[in-house]
């Protein structure tokens, strides 16, 4: 199914033809980026290499430069590595080493960790690395041609009709309908992340 195809069937729905390239495209649109952020789906995962500076331990990569419609990380691995790194708190990256008696004398470095600040993935590496591999997941495209399609126009297209129509009546008033499409759309948003999300848990 296309968008042309979804704003239509919403159409019919809602009785809105009037409404159809601007609120009903709108509504579209944000029911998609609504069922992204519920869930990590594998028809959203982007995987790729970057090369990274072979004389340098800690670095960063820029989010807008390499990961496109960036929405949240799932594995950054150095290329000669057989683990990934793992993510850490900016402010867990150094770490006080304490006596017996519990007074601070000296501190350590996190090495094989990651974090974000800003726009930008900074690492800490233990051995010198040539290229990163990495998978993360995406924002969806804004669509705006009745022929541009998105995945979940095909397998969630109930799911999506019925958040769309549940912003469609927000819009307009009815909270009576705005309450029901919301109820059905979430139900089904519920059904498909038990069969179209990544199963792993991260961070």
């Amino acid at each position: 199914m296309d968008l042309g195809e979804m704003k239509d069937w919403v159409v019919r729905t809602t009785k809105r033809p009037e409404k159809r390239d601007e609120q009903i495209q709108d509504s579209i649109n944000a029911a998609i980026e609504y069922a992204t952020t519920q869930g990590d789906f594998v028809a959203d995962l982007v995987e790729g290499s970057t090369a990274l500076s072979s004389s340098v331990y800690a670095q960063s990569i820029s989010i807008t430069s390499v990961m496109p419609r960036f929405r949240k990380v799932k594995y950054l691995r150095p290329i000669n590595y057989r683990r990934y790194l793992t993510h850490r708190d900016p402010t867990k990256v150094f770490e006080e080493k304490r006596n017996a008696a519990g007074f601070s004398r000296s501190g350590y470095q996190a090495i094989d960790v990651w974090y974000r600040a800003g726009d930008n993935i900074v690492m800490s590496l233990s051995t010198l690395q040539t290229s990163l591999l990495y998978g993360y997941f995406t924002y969806p495209v804004f669509l705006t041609d009745d022929a541009e399609t998105h995945w979940m126009l095909d397998q969630m297209r109930t799911c999506i009709h019925d958040l769309a129509c549940w912003r469609v009546y927000e819009q307009i008033g009815d909270k009576e309908e705005a309450t029901r499409f919301y109820g059905m759309g979430q139900k089904l948003l519920v059904a498909h992340k038990s069969d179209l999300t990544d199963g792993v848990s991260y961070s």
